[in-house]
């Protein structure tokens, strides 16, 4: 017997939802709740059907049945039971879906969407990516993007398939969220989250730098020290030098001043996002470009490995025939000369 993985807890859904409306328990990981600092609850799957572990009496589990809807009741009645949350009178609730379209309806026909479209090829594929499949099902993102197309925009939908926890959930939460309805907590709390680069710069490039809180959120984040919540920070500057139309430069300028206090971060997800920000900020006009030229030239003769390397890197592209070409037709002036390449490329 196995713990249940992302198509089981899918079909578990509805019970799931109701155990994160107790403020007793708190989901760890998808399907996995604890009690204060204990596990309290958790999920197998067998051919013979869905089990929970629960510690209903004592420090020890018991495992029961819960493959049908009268087996997840009963379930769910110990458990509030348990925690002293069915002592009030209350009308008693089903675990189905409302009959009538809902964020919960949309969920479970998402999910399913979803494991209909994994294989464990591609789950296997992403490691080559160092992206970890602890909690992957290996849907494509193509695929992903394809099934977001089946809905409008839905805050609650994307708060959902966040709280679901699953990797290709939370990829989808970017496309079907409505950038107006994020609130700075939420990209706080979300960002919170980031365990991998793929999640982070998906979310920073679908859907947080379409909000308004984008340039704060920057702001805020670079001067944090966690890995993925500093690399959102240039993840951010990266996907508003493509979208962000109408920023005046001035601020791409104070994310190069970022960009510079950053460059000394050895990490390798930092370091490889504060290097595509500074390239992407190089690409957006003449001016932005000959100011990130100049700063990739100063990175360029740093002692620092990490700088050094972003520098160099950046100096490159931004020195490139296309680059210098593509940025000279931003606003119809002549190509600025293309920088001599430094001492260590020659």
């Amino acid at each position: 017997m196995k713990h249940a993985g992302p198509g089981a807890l899918a079909t578990l859904e509805p019970l799931l939802q109701r155990l994160r409306e107790q403020p007793a328990l708190s989901e760890r990981t998808p399907g996995s709740f604890y009690r204060k600092s204990s596990a309290f609850l958790h999920f197998h799957e067998d051919p013979s059907g869905l089990f929970a572990d629960v510690k209903l009496q004592g420090p020890e589990f018991e495992r029961l049945r819960v493959s049908t809807q009268a087996e997840q009741r009963k379930l769910l009645a110990a458990v509030e039971q348990c925690l002293g949350a069915a002592s009030a009178p209350r009308k008693p609730r089903a675990l189905r879906a409302p009959a009538q379209p809902a964020a919960d309806d949309r969920l479970a026909e998402a999910l399913a969407a979803l494991q209909a479209a994994a294989s464990e090829s591609h789950r296997q594929g992403l490691t080559r990516f160092a992206i970890p499949i602890e909690h992957a099902i290996g849907v494509p993102m193509a695929a992903i993007q394809a099934i977001a197309k089946r809905w409008a925009r839905s805050h609650a939908l994307a708060e959902q398939l966040w709280r679901h926890g699953g990797y290709e959930s939370r990829m989808l939460a970017a496309y079907v969220d409505d950038p107006a309805q994020v609130t700075v907590a939420q990209m706080d709390r979300w960002c919170a989250d980031f365990d991998n680069w793929a999640i982070c710069d998906t979310l920073c490039f679908a859907l947080f730098d379409r909000t308004p809180h984008a340039w704060d959120r920057l702001q805020a984040w670079a001067a944090r020290d966690e890995e993925y919540v500093r690399r959102a920070a240039f993840a951010l500057a990266w996907g508003l030098s493509v979208h962000d139309k109408q920023a005046p430069d001035r601020l791409f300028l104070d994310a190069l001043k970022r960009i510079e206090q950053a460059a000394g971060d050895e990490r390798h997800f930092v370091k490889k996002a504060v290097n595509m920000a500074l390239r992407g900020i190089g690409k957006r006009n003449p001016a932005l470009h000959a100011a990130a030229v100049a700063l990739a030239a100063r990175l360029a003769e740093s002692s620092n490995p990490a700088t050094r390397w972003i520098g160099k890197d950046a100096a490159r592209e931004l020195a490139s025939q296309s680059v210098v070409e593509r940025v000279s037709r931003a606003r119809g002036s002549a190509p600025s000369p293309r920088p001599a390449p430094s001492p260590s490329r020659r």
